[in-house]
């Protein structure tokens, strides 16, 4: 696994809070990390809080999961 750095009190040690964490929820979410790992990098107490805090930032990886399942279910023939 790679090393993620750690969030301290909500917030990377020497940064500013609110943008500093969306880019860095934004990045590994980009990257493909999963909402629990990003959780738990980010400090929040479970991935229900960072889905809820920042639904805005994981929602084209949202949609793009559901257009895979979409593509995938078609392709077996379950769709019509």
């Amino acid at each position: 696994m790679t090393h993620v750095p750690q969030f301290q009190n909500g917030h990377l040690p020497g940064t500013l809070r609110s943008p500093v964490q969306i880019t860095y929820v934004s990045i590994l979410s980009d990257a493909g990390v999963d909402i629990d790992q990003i959780a738990d990098a980010a400090g929040h107490i479970n991935a229900s809080v960072t889905r809820t805090v920042y639904r805005h930032v994981i929602a084209d990886r949202l949609a793009t999961a559901a257009r895979v399942m979409d593509e995938r279910f078609r392709a077996s023939g379950g769709a019509s």
